[in-house]
């Protein structure tokens, strides 16, 4: 299956499970800021501790409103867009790995298991994506 076949097929996500993100928001953003900065590998992101902030909060909220209404051209085009722009300023693509692979965490723990398997394949997607980068 293609990236943009994978794509075309997740749905749009319950308002159950967007209040459940909503609900969670700080909470997960806060631990995933504190997992990636307090990596020993600080090669994963240089000395951007700002811009990782800036992009698990705008990571966060592009997810609650991607997966409220899919758009695969919207998610193509975003996240182009974020690799080149976070990869110029020094993030690795093992960080996005290691990023995507740790919300999947964070949201199996926090969200509930319908709310989870609803956002899960996004962030297979995601993963895929990186894989063919």
């Amino acid at each position: 299956m293609t990236l943009e076949q994978e794509a075309r097929n997740i749905k749009a996500a319950s308002p159950e499970t967007i209040a459940e993100l909503i609900a969670i928001r700080e909470e997960a953003v806060s631990e995933m800021n504190k997992y990636i900065l307090e990596s020993p590998d600080r090669s994963l992101f240089g000395d951007n501790e700002e811009a990782v902030r800036h992009n698990h909060n705008n990571h966060y909220n592009f997810v609650i409103s991607y997966i409220s209404t899919p758009d695969y051209n919207i998610l193509k085009d975003t996240v182009e867009w974020v690799f080149r722009s976070y990869q110029a300023h020094g993030f690795s693509l093992d960080y996005f790995k290691e990023a995507m692979e740790m919300w999947k965490i964070i949201f199996k723990r926090k969200l509930s298991s319908q709310a989870y398997k609803e956002i899960e394949p996004l962030y297979n997607w995601f993963l895929h994506y990186i894989e063919k980068v």
